[in-house]
């Protein structure tokens, strides 16, 4: 079932609505009262709109009463409402929802155009000429800017602009050539129907290309090829970034001495057992002499005592032996040496001795018995 309407009946329905116009919001729009409020108190019109959702929620019908009213918004442009920009466009009866139309309303001007040509029948000829008129602003209508005419026509952006005209016989003596200069043109998309983009660089223009080239067989094989290469590349990339930070952590565990002493004790370097005489110990090879609270620094000083010979072994010995004395201060532990003068291992015991006394104790007792075993912590 269909219905077919006249001409002249689609124009006659459609009058009510010839100065209505359609805001396209650009994203969420404010809501209804919204907009009427801020119209009612912005826009300084001189009657009140009717102002309705259409099936599209962000677009809003706009039917106004008067012509005044209606190139006085059409004059604005494309601007925003409450921080939302919005799209304006002529309602008619052609007019398509899902696209844009190709008509906008934007502002021009005629620079060295003579002074009496600023008259608004003059100029409506000229706007009519380049598109459709729909104003002149107030600086042209009282000739405070002599050096230019502006002027604000609605033009057909899907075809190309008019750059010059001639005012008078083309290369006349007394004729005049009148450049236009057009003021934030929209680009608009042929292929789409929309505005803010061209039919270069159109998604949709795009992606018929492509289909066009896979029919064709030697696009998609070569578009499969480079995408393919380009997901081996990624890959192999991501596979050497993850052996670095993976290569990164043994790299430390390294230079802290940890792996190189489990490599020197397996090679039997590490086997070096003192005899402890205290009843409450027993043998501890190098690696037992680490500190409970710093386990690091004697694996190092283990380390370094392996490789640097036996001056540091020394050295490690008087630190031990200092270190034993003092403790003996502490828990009561003595070594047991049959020639250690009772008065020596009570001045050793005594607690607050200075570093200075416990060396010169130290040295002492070596001098009674050099092959004294030495209990190390």
């Amino acid at each position: 079932m269909y219905f077919i309407f006249s001409k002249a009946e689609v124009q006659s329905s459609a009058e009510p609505f010839q100065f209505s116009v359609v805001l396209k919001f650009l994203r969420r729009r404010p809501s209804l009262d919204q907009i009427r409020s801020s119209i009612q108190n912005r826009w300084g019109l001189k009657a009140i709109p009717v102002i309705g959702q259409l099936r599209n929620p962000r677009n809003v019908l706009i039917r106004l009463v008067m012509e005044e009213d209606f190139i006085s918004v059409m004059a604005r442009g494309n601007s925003e409402l409450l921080g939302v920009p919005y799209r304006i466009f002529h309602w008619s009866p052609d007019f398509i929802e899902e696209e844009d139309s190709p008509w906008v309303p934007f502002w021009l001007s005629l620079p060295g155009l003579p002074p009496n040509f600023f008259q608004e029948s003059i100029l409506r000829s000229i706007g009519d000429g380049i598109g459709k008129f729909l104003k002149r602003d107030n600086a042209t209508a009282c000739v405070t800017r002599p050096e230019a005419a502006r002027i604000c026509v609605e033009v057909n952006v899907a075809g190309s602009l008019r750059k010059s005209f001639w005012l008078g016989a083309l290369h006349g003596e007394t004729s005049h050539f009148q450049e236009i200069f057009y003021e934030s043109v929209p680009s608009y998309c042929c292929s789409c129907r929309k505005q803010g983009h061209t039919e270069e660089r159109c998604n949709r223009n795009r992606v018929s290309t492509r289909k066009k080239e896979g029919q064709g067989g030697g696009g998609q094989n070569n578009s499969g090829k480079e995408l393919v290469e380009d997901l081996a590349l990624v890959t192999m990339k991501v596979q050497q970034l993850v052996s670095e930070i993976a290569a990164k952590p043994q790299v430390e565990r390294s230079l802290d001495g940890s792996n190189q002493e489990n490599e020197l004790e397996q090679a039997g370097e590490l086997e070096i057992v003192l005899p402890i005489h205290s009843p409450n110990r027993s043998p501890a090879k190098w690696s037992d002499m680490e500190d409970d609270n710093d386990s690091d620094s004697g694996s190092e000083a283990l380390h370094s005592s392996t490789i640097s010979g036996p001056r540091s072994i020394l050295r490690m010995i008087d630190e031990s032996l200092e270190f034993e004395l003092g403790s003996m201060a502490r828990d009561g532990d003595f070594l047991t040496s049959g020639r250690l003068e009772p008065g020596e291992s009570g001045r050793a015991g005594l607690e607050g001795d200075q570093d200075e006394e416990l060396n010169e104790l130290a040295a002492k007792m070596f001098n009674l018995d050099p092959d004294m075993h030495v209990p190390l912590k």
